[in-house]
């Protein structure tokens, strides 16, 4: 109660204080200077670090996209180590994947090109009998060799068209190119499509322009690809049906339709139409057949030639018009050679002897027998050491051999043969159920001129021998 009557007052002077605590601020503000620099420092660091670490995983990842060897990328940023291992592991399983996927694909391959090797000796030995019936007795049991014929050359399409597939998606396809009249191209078609058209009734009816249809393209192929689409017209027409084949001039272009008045599609079915293996809907009996092939082959070799392959329909039951459109070359087109009759060339010719070699003794005799008839002396050989041994006492002008032969192949006999001076003017023709690419390579490596796939054609080896003639 004393102390209610007195005040205390206490005063010390204010420069102290506000010099302690101005320096005390400056220093505070140096050290959060400080630290934030450092931070800075550190975040500038941490964030080089981690750039150079992605970085080095991004390469890392595109070379293993690239199918590189790569060593492992070590890394001390725990996140990013887990992504490059995650990356790596992922790309290995790729390339695994990619591996297997390859080898599929080249088994594959290896299988169709030995199906196909397999199933064109024996076809080459019907047709050839065929063939040989057909010359010595034309008009005997003419009905029933026709229907062989008509199913021999059905299971060869089949073939060439199972080979065909395989190497158009490896792109394994080489055109060889020439001026062309597409004109001369739709008749070739038309007489290679005849059995079946005339076992179906089919009649064709053509409209084209006779002043010339000049482009540059592969004979073969684009016979193949009209008649791939005359072989589809037959199979999904009715019997006695009408095929109709147009081929004219259009802004710049070769246009060739053919219109048929089968089944016809649908409009949600106009793409896939020519899809591999993807064929419209048949009843049980498959009256249409086929592997479903045809059209994604001619679209691929139209594609080949710069050109377009299209189909329209106005709906099922409606018929078709596919549409082949090809880049038209400016100048006429050089006439084809005349074919040559074996059985016209004048009795005067000296005729060259050809030697067949062949293990598969049908294949061989048959052939020689068809040779003989054309006028040709012949021998028969089965086996590579055999040619060797007689080829001086046979003395043949042309041999027509076989690759795959016992004892020795027929690429090694072609390169003996073609390392002795002696035997130099002697033609060498393959003849073989080895129809790939590489095949033909190999082939033409080994001294061969020509490379033939069996079945043969012919009047196409009758045009040889003539031109050997000559």
């Amino acid at each position: 109660p004393l102390l209610d009557r007195y005040s205390v007052g206490v005063a010390t002077p204010s420069d102290p204080f506000d010099q302690a605590l101005t320096r005390s601020l400056a220093l505070l503000v140096c050290i959060l200077a400080a630290m934030i620099g450092i931070g800075l420092l550190l975040s500038h660091w941490l964030v080089t670090r981690i750039n150079r670490q992605l970085a080095s995983t991004v390469d890392e990842a595109a070379r293993l996209a690239a199918g590189e060897a790569v060593p492992p990328t070590e890394s001390r940023v725990q996140e990013l180590a887990v992504i490059s291992e995650s990356i790596r592991s992922l790309f290995e399983r790729e390339r695994a994947a990619r591996e297997k996927e390859e080898a599929a694909g080249k088994a594959k391959d290896q299988f169709l090109a030995m199906l196909g090797h397999e199933l064109r000796n024996p076809l080459a030995s019907i047709t050839t009998a065929l063939a040989v019936m057909r010359e010595r007795s034309p008009q005997t049991l003419a009905a029933e060799r026709g229907i062989l014929e008509r199913q021999v050359n059905n299971l060869c399409r089949m073939v060439d068209d199972l080979l065909d597939v395989s190497r158009i998606a490896h792109g394994a396809i080489s055109l060889e190119r020439e001026s062309l009249d597409m004109a001369d191209v739709v008749t070739d078609a038309i007489e290679t499509v005849a059995p079946t058209l005339s076992g179906r009734r089919i009649a064709v009816h053509t409209d084209i322009d006779r002043q010339g249809l000049p482009v540059h393209g592969d004979r073969a192929r684009l016979c193949q690809v009209l008649a791939n689409l005359l072989s589809n017209a037959a199979r999904f027409s009715p019997p006695g049906s009408t095929v109709r084949i147009t081929a004219a001039h259009e802004s710049g272009s070769v246009v060739v339709r053919v219109i048929d008045e089968g089944s016809g599609f649908s409009s949600d079915f106009r793409e896939r139409i020519f899809e591999p293996f993807l064929q419209g809907e048949q009843s049980v009996d498959r009256p249409g057949g086929g592997l479903g092939l045809g059209l994604s082959i001619a679209r691929n070799f139209a594609q080949k030639h710069g050109g377009r392959l299209s189909a329209v329909s106005a709906g099922l039951g409606q018929g078709s018009t596919f549409t082949l459109i090809l880049p038209a070359v400016a100048g006429a087109c050089q006439p084809d050679p005349v074919g040559c009759d074996p059985a016209a060339t004048q009795a005067g010719d000296e005729r060259p002897t050809v030697l067949i070699v062949d293990d598969n003794v049908d294949a061989a005799v048959s052939l020689a027998d068809l040779i003989g008839i054309w006028g040709y002396p012949t021998a028969v050989l089965h086996g590579g050491y055999e040619v060797v041994a007689q080829i001086d006492r046979i003395a043949p002008d042309v041999i027509l051999m076989d690759i795959g032969l016992p004892g020795i192949d027929g690429y090694e006999v072609a390169r003996i043969i073609r390392a002795e001076a002696r035997w130099a003017a002697i033609r060498l023709i393959a003849l073989t159920g080895y129809g790939q690419p590489d095949d033909a390579r190999r082939s033409a490596a080994a001294g061969f001129e020509r490379h033939l796939v069996k079945p043969v054609d012919f009047r196409m080896l009758a045009e040889m021998l003539e031109d050997m003639v000559k």
